[in-house]
Formats: structure tokens, C-alpha cells, sequence
């Protein structure tokens, strides 16, 4: 049996079930497909906020073709492919040994475009693994809540509506 706490709300699971309860009281339990149950403890995860998993938002996985990410100066003609996306940042992919040269606390510019929504911003490298690059939006890296441009809250908003539409269609 794996648990953790959400403020005063005991999320545990056996694997199979999810069960929220406060004060030693189940409030809601769940029983979801393995794929479904993983997600959302994924999900509850990453909202519970440590010292090791500073996110301020949950992550949106990219499900449509149609988002389109760039980086700025040098950096612009590389193959990038968001895979998840917040407003306080967001995680590229980049094809075996094309990962740039950037390292943690690099300063690069973002831009995203979604339908007829695009931003620019500046971004902070957070993480840097063998296959990406985690980025930081400044606007959200010196402050409790992130104050996003509009644009990038209308994109991940409907990005949101698109991964959700996705779930419930399978």
C-alpha cells in the first residue's frame, strides 16, 4: 500500500484502488484501469508541493500535433518537441544527441503557439536529462503563483480540454 498526504487529505492506493480520506474517513474511493490510476496519482503527485518537486501546476502531456514550440536566438533551428507544458513551464524533447548546450540556470527564450494564441517568454533551465530540457518560465520562477501572459493561459487551457477529450475517448 503506497500513501501520501494532501493538506489534510490521505490519498492511498493497493495498486488497483485510490482512496481519499480525512480524519481516518474515506471521503471518495476509486477503482480505474492501471493506465487510468497511474495518471492520476501522477497528477495528485504533482500537486502536492515538496522540496523535491517544486511545480506549481499540473503538467499538461502535448496529445495534439498542432502546438508548436521554439526556442530563441542560436537555439531556433533545433527540433524540439514539447511533451508536457504548464504556466510555469514546460518540458522539451529533442532527438538522440541533439540536446543543446545548455546548462541548469541557462537563461533561454520560449515561444509557443496554439491555433491563433502564441507567447513569448524568457526561460530559467530547470532540468536537463539525456532526452530534454526542463524550462522554467520566468514569470513564474520568483513567485508563489505564476502570473502567465494571457495567450500562454488561453493555450494551456485548451491543451487541457484536448489531453481530457483524449482520456475520455479511450
Amino acid at each position: 500500500m503506497s500513501s501520501f498526504e494532501i493538506g489534510d487529505v490521505h490519498v492511498a492506493t493497493d495498486g488497483e484502488s485510490l482512496t481519499l480520506s480525512r480524519d481516518g474517513e474515506p471521503v471518495v474511493e476509486l477503482r480505474l484501469d492501471s493506465d487510468g490510476l497511474s495518471e492520476l496519482l501522477d497528477f495528485l503527485r504533482s500537486v502536492r508541493v515538496t522540496r523535491f518537486n517544486r511545480r506549481r501546476g499540473f503538467h499538461v502531456p502535448i496529445v495534439v500535433d498542432d502546438f508548436k514550440v521554439r526556442l530563441g536566438g542560436d537555439l531556433s533551428h533545433l527540433d524540439a518537441r514539447p511533451r508536457d507544458v504548464s504556466l510555469s513551464g514546460i518540458f522539451l524533447e529533442f532527438p538522440p544527441g541533439a540536446t543543446p548546450q545548455l546548462e541548469v540556470g541557462d537563461e533561454v527564450e520560449v515561444s509557443v503557439a496554439l491555433a491563433s494564441y502564441a507567447s513569448t517568454m524568457n526561460g530559467i533551465v530547470r532540468r536537463r536529462t539525456e532526452d530534454g530540457l526542463g524550462i522554467e518560465f520566468s514569470h513564474a520562477a520568483d513567485t508563489r503563483a505564476p502570473t502567465p501572459p494571457s495567450d500562454l493561459s488561453r493555450i494551456v487551457m485548451r491543451l487541457e480540454r484536448e489531453w481530457l477529450s483524449a482520456r475520455l475517448d479511450r
